[in-house]
């Protein structure tokens, strides 16, 4: 068992960056639907996005599918 047999720097440089940019373009759909919404909400000078589905899909995807996927490339 070798560690790192297939791991030069570069190589894991490309796999951070192409998992960040996946992750942006996957998020900005979500932030462009909700940019020009009326239904946001001013709270006590804070702009409120009161959709959950919303709160828990762009985590999902803004967090955790990055999170795992660099977790998978690291560990290949």
């Amino acid at each position: 068992m070798k560690f790192g047999r297939n791991k030069s720097r570069r190589r894991v440089i490309l796999k951070i960056i192409f998992v960040w940019l996946l992750s942006i373009a996957m998020s900005l759909p979500l932030s462009l639907m909700y940019s020009k919404d009326q239904g946001s909400l001013i709270i006590d000078g804070t702009c409120q996005i009161p959709d959950p589905l919303y709160k828990f899909i762009g985590s999902i995807i803004c967090f955790y599918i990055p999170l795992l996927v660099m977790l998978v490339t690291y560990a290949l």
